[in-house]
């Protein structure tokens, strides 16, 4: 799916579209790439902040007063709009040295700023959010394959937190808003594996999970399950004890009631099996269909086998024999065993 502002994955472009020329990464480490060739950001702090920023506030106005007093808020009025402009000033020289043919334009009109985007760029926090918002309300179980494809494209953009090692107050807040984002997909993207019984897929997807929360414990549960459908009865045991010892290192609890019965269930051997995986296993094993000819014919017969004779003018119900209180032929009837009629 391609996000509102057309920032792509991978580099794939849509049919009959450019292909991005202009990548900007700011999942990790801020990063930009021109061509496939790394290129230098803004030299100064606080324009790398204006333009990450602006990014993450893309194809919108903003006030240049608000700006200023948001970045430098303990300076007087006066000087914070003079740094204010020296900063913009460097932004846009970066801007038009790596963006030539302006894949990000800066518009700085009266009293406002606003940073746009077009086709041939691509952002990786546009493309990851894009991909969220696309899956936003559809259950892990129910997402069909191509749009698993776009969450794991999405899984993989995520290289890291935004902007690491930035702790201003705006950045902390995105950070924790696509980190939420980045647990939700991982979620969903289990029970897309758990479902098709991809329990290794589902596996890694789960362990990236723990690497973003050492003490989750909604985590070991999903993942002691994945365990032992996948046939690794210890290895979900020993996941358990990962998740005490976590728990009590990090938080000084002992694992809650439900992975503690969950534990004993493995023990015991006897986790159930959820329905979406039985209709999976179901489906896979069921004989091919026959054809209506085949099947009507073989239940003529057995009708003829049990029931001696059918009515010349109606083969889909029998004639009741003189006493049909305990027949076994005035049960069995081809609408009852094949819902047919």
């Amino acid at each position: 799916m391609i996000p509102s502002q057309h920032v792509r994955t991978r580099g794939s472009s849509a049919e009959g579209a450019p292909a991005c020329a202009l990548r900007i990464q700011l999942f990790g480490k801020l990063a930009v790439k021109r061509n496939g060739c790394a290129i230098e950001s803004p030299q100064s702090a606080k324009a790398k902040e204006l333009l990450c920023y602006l990014l993450l506030h893309r194809d919108q106005p903003h006030s240049r007063e608000v700006m200023s007093s948001l970045f430098w808020g303990d300076r007087t009025t006066l000087q914070s709009k003079k740094y204010f402009r020296q900063t913009l000033w460097q932004l846009q020289q970066a801007l038009h040295a790596w963006s030539a043919d302006g894949q990000v334009e800066l518009h700085a009109d009266g009293d406002s700023l606003r940073l746009n985007t077009n086709p041939n760029s691509c952002l990786d926090t546009a493309a990851f959010e894009a991909a969220f918002n696309a899956a936003k309300g559809v259950a892990g179980e129910n997402v069909g394959d191509e749009q698993a494809r776009e969450l794991r494209d999405a899984v993989s953009l995520y290289r890291g937190d935004l902007l690491e090692g930035w702790y201003q107050d705006w950045c902390l807040f995105h950070r924790e808003r696509l980190q939420n984002m980045y647990l939700a997909i991982l979620e969903k993207l289990i029970s897309y594996c758990e479902v098709r019984q991809d329990f290794e897929s589902g596996q890694a997807f789960g362990e990236l999970l723990l690497r973003q929360d050492e003490a989750r414990e909604r985590s070991y549960y999903r993942l002691m399950h994945l365990r032992f459908l996948a046939g690794d009865r210890a290895g979900a045991l020993r996941l358990f004890q990962r998740c005490e010892a976590a728990l009590q290192r990090e938080l000084g609890v002992a694992p809650s009631k439900r992975t503690i019965e969950l534990r004993n269930r493995v023990r015991a051997d006897e986790i159930e099996v959820k329905s979406g995986i039985r209709r999976a296993q179901r489906a896979r094993h069921a004989s091919p269909p026959q054809k209506r000819g085949r099947r009507l014919g073989a239940c003529r017969q057995r009708e003829s086998d049990q029931a001696g004779h059918f009515r010349n003018d109606d083969l889909w119900q029998r004639e009741k024999p003189e006493n049909t209180a305990h027949s076994p032929a005035a049960r069995f009837t081809c609408r009852g065993r094949y819902g047919w009629g």
